[in-house]
């Protein structure tokens, strides 16, 4: 990329956009397209947020380092809610110290546990702290042959305390195994000499994981710390192809429950390989042990397989406990889908019941079903009558309240409307709840609420920001974030004479359009984002690169196309099968209708997406070649043919190109009549009609869809005289998140759009 030729366009574009401030303190004749993109990634944003003993809140922000490399957090608190003090702008944000890999506090906020890692080499270990208010009032040092480094996932990963009893349990990746030495010399009584002269330690035999993200890592394992005896066990598991994670306390804390993943995925026939993990549905169940175990005790299942059971909460009476149920997705084979809320009475766990419901088509403004990866792990108000969580509903986010008894239907208590963003639920507690929320205008802020006597009324719960985020964003980029314009555009799908009439086919999907307040309205230079997934959603909520781009003069369209989360189960089965086609055929609605509606100059636009968004994109650029003007792809999937023998996710290519077949036709060598329809699903099948320019991102660790997809595509492209550049990013995996790496592709996406459609 030529970077300094493409200096003069920034900084002449920008003396013309932001005559009106005075960006970062420099002048607008100077001001600088690196100064802004700095700027936006910069913004921080909320990390976390918790109760500590039901009413002061503590806040971890986060923001981008590039010096770095890293994202460092900040610790914002205490807030005592009770006092009416809801202003945290006079406190100063203190570091957190990034050495810890995971920590916890106890429900009574008096105790919280650090977990971080401790020497070297094979004498790496992990280290225990449990601090009260003074300091580290006891720490446990834990050697690889007890367990590895602790998880701290967000999937897995849980940290319980069982206060009373002063015990925590946690889950870390299972011990080592010492590897076997080698080339040693044996001397004269036949043992072999350890005495380092020439030998080395074997590899010993592969073993497998949970794919991208969890590279090299052994199965997760549950472990108690008792913290009066200073000692860790670790918990039973039924069978050693298991991961377990996602650990709660017993009422009485004489037990713990679990979720327990099989590393077989029993829902594909023919399938002996342990599939990805992360953004995946795969089979598992709750289980339960008592604690401490008897000496031959083994968990006992409570739920089955099937049932795709996770996220177990106990409720504050101790009368039972609900969790997630994913049943919809692992019985479709889909990656995601509708979640069911359901019940089971403690300790007769015989008794249960769904409490909320797949929700096949939803009512125009009505609840479109669940569609949450986790429960937080304190939920509960008002005496255990509500629990909230937070849920994709169309093309945004809410906090519902959900009734443990079934007796109300779910309840949003989160402010509704497409400039209230998108919310996230932080904390709960008897008399108080914290949350986040942002916008495509708002990188972040944060929102107390009192708990109502009836969580469900919706009118009876008022917000109020907690002020501490206008103190850390300058004057200047509160102006500009102030021009960002954004709205729901309602997308009529457009059907072939096959698929009219079918269940859920017919529904209305949406997009999110975003501009700046300069041209709203007006037709000008469009860029056409399609999500990834495909079953995940575009929601309105802060993203750096998009108000980076609409800044610049781009309208954004993120479209949300049959398939996607939070628009109901029907619609999102709709999909699988026929990838490629019904999608390409919403994305193209989409523009149509933004066209229609005169914000975009039909003749300049782009098409940029990753993942499956970059499969999109590529489809776009060969399906309707004379519809794009260039075109930007995020670690694509090119080529399903190619990519279903190296990915983590075989099964994602079986399902959405063969549908529901899919399962039962799962192979781990696809006979040459599966590769072909595989081929003939992706974009590489209409390569040979692509005339605009693209531009690939790929990162040289990503196991979900590895790059040499990509470059088989690039490279078939050169070979027809088409223009294709790549930038590969060496340590990055599938998200492409890192802070560098962020900052370059949205620096290299502005200099290629800026070459092929220059903003006026």
């Amino acid at each position: 990329m030529r970077f300094a030729r493409a200096m003069r366009f920034r900084r002449a574009r920008l003396s013309a956009t932001f005559s009106h401030s005075r960006f970062l303190d420099a002048p607008s004749s100077t001001t600088d397209v690196e100064q802004l993109l700095d700027a936006f990634l910069r913004a921080p944003s909320v990390a976390s947020g918790k109760l500590r003993g039901g009413d002061v809140a503590l806040v971890r922000v986060a923001r981008r380092d590039l010096v770095r490399d890293a994202t460092q957090k900040a610790a914002v608190g205490p807030v005592r809610l009770s006092e009416g003090t809801w202003n945290a702008q006079h406190l100063q944000p203190q570091p957190c110290d990034a050495e810890y890999a995971a920590e916890c506090t106890s429900p009574s906020g008096k105790w919280t546990l650090r977990m971080r890692s401790h020497g070297d080499g094979e004498a790496k270990a992990t280290l225990l702290e449990v601090w009260d208010g003074c300091g580290v009032a006891c720490e446990v040092h834990v050697p690889q042959k007890v367990h590895g480094p602790p998880l701290a996932d967000g999937w897995f990963a849980s940290c319980a305390w069982d206060e009373p009893h002063m015990r925590v349990v946690y889950v870390a990746q299972a011990s080592k195994k010492e590897p076997i030495q080698l080339g040693n010399r044996t001397g004269a009584d036949g043992e072999k000499e350890n005495d380092g002269g020439g030998g080395w330690k074997a590899k010993g035999k592969w073993e497998p994981d949970w794919g991208e993200a969890y590279e090299g890592q052994r199965a997760p394992r549950l472990f108690v710390l008792d913290i009066a005896a200073r000692r860790v066990e670790a918990v039973p598991v039924r069978d050693e192809e298991t991961s377990v994670g996602q650990a709660v306390w017993t009422p009485q804390g004489d037990g713990i429950v679990f979720a327990e993943f099989p590393h077989a995925p029993s829902n594909f026939a023919n399938a002996v390989a342990r599939l990805g993990a992360i953004y995946c549905t795969r089979p598992s169940k709750i289980c339960h042990i008592h604690w401490p175990a008897s000496a031959e005790e083994k968990p006992c299942p409570i739920t089955e397989d099937a049932e795709a059971a996770v996220s177990p909460r106990f409720t504050p009476q101790g009368d039972a406990f609900v969790y997630l149920s994913r049943r919809a997705a692992l019985h479709s084979g889909t990656h995601q889908g509708t979640v069911e809320l359901a019940r089971r009475n403690w300790p007769d766990t015989e008794q249960h019941r769904i409490l909320v419901p797949v929700v096949e088509e939803p009512e125009a403004g009505q609840f479109p079903g669940l569609y949450l990866q986790s429960l937080e792990p304190t939920p509960w108000v008002a005496k255990g009558q509500a629990l909230l969580a937070t849920t994709i509903w169309r093309s945004g986010t809410a906090i519902v309240a959900l009734d443990p008894s079934g007796a109300n239907p779910p309840c949003r208590i989160s402010t509704t409307g497409v400039h209230h963003g998108a919310w996230t639920l932080l904390d709960a507690s008897e008399d108080f709840v914290l949350a986040s929320r942002s916008s495509p205008a708002l990188p972040a802020a944060l929102m107390v609420a009192k708990v109502p006597g009836d969580p469900f009324d919706p009118t009876a719960w008022h917000w109020e920001p907690m002020e501490f985020f206008s103190q850390v964003l300058s004057d200047d980029l509160r102006n500009i974030l102030g021009r960002i314009r954004y709205r729901f555009v309602k997308v009529e799908p457009t059907h072939d004479v096959d698929s009219h009439g079918k269940k859920g086919i017919d529904a209305p999907f949406e997009a999110i359009l975003i501009e700046s307040a300069d041209t709203e309205g007006l037709p000008g230079p469009a860029i056409l984002c399609p999500h990834g997934g495909p079953h995940a959603t575009f929601v309105c909520n802060w993203s750096p690169e998009y108000a980076f781009l609409c800044t610049l003069g781009y309208k954004i369209i993120l479209v949300n196309y049959r398939g996607s989360l939070g628009f109901g189960e029907a619609a999102l089965q709709s999909l699988p099968g026929k990838v490629g086609q019904q999608d390409v055929t919403d994305m193209l609605a989409a523009l149509d209708k933004c066209i229609e509606l005169g914000c975009v100059d039909a003749s300049r636009v782009a098409v940029m997406g990753g993942s499956h968004g970059g499969f999109l994109t590529g489809h776009l650029l060969g399906q309707a070649p004379d519809r794009f003007r260039c075109g930007i792809l995020r670690n694509p999937v090119c080529n399903i043919a190619g990519m279903v023998n190296v990915t983590d996710i075989p099964d994602w290519c079986h399902i959405e190109v063969l549908g529901a077949m899919g399962k039962e036709l799962y192979s781990e060598a696809p006979d040459p009549e599966m590769l072909q329809k595989m081929y003939d699903h992706s974009p590489i099948a209409h390569a040979g009609n692509i005339t605009a320019p693209t531009l690939f991102h790929l990162g040289a660790k990503d196991r979900r869809v590895p790059y040499s997809d990509a470059l088989q595509m690039m490279r078939f492209l050169r070979s027809k005289g088409q223009k294709a550049e790549a930038i590969m990013f060496p340590e990055d995996k599938h998200p492409l998140d890192k802070p560098r790496t962020e900052y370059e592709r949205c620096l290299s996406a502005q200099e290629f759009l800026q070459e092929h459609i220059p903003p006026l």
